[in-house]
């Protein structure tokens, strides 16, 4: 009787065996994601600030977590 695998590259190539698709299925997948409303979305050009945006927005989530009291918990009375 075989070992079985402890490294983990061995283990995730044992299950994708047991786990492909076929190409059927695969070309059925693909053609209900593609028709699905916002399947296949092509990016657009976001603007040249779209960074600079994205992080004012982490950075205001991230200052208002950290500056926040904590909850108040009741006693148990």
């Amino acid at each position: 009787m075989s070992q079985p695998p402890h490294d983990l590259d061995q283990l995730l190539h044992a299950w994708a065996g047991r786990q492909r698709l076929d190409h059927r299925e695969a070309a059925s997948i693909r053609a209900a994601i593609v028709a699905s409303p916002g399947g296949a979305v092509q990016p657009s050009n976001p603007p040249a600030t779209w960074w600079a945006d994205l992080s004012a927005r982490v950075t205001a989530t991230v200052v208002q977590a950290t500056t926040q009291p904590p909850p108040v918990v009741p006693s148990p009375v």
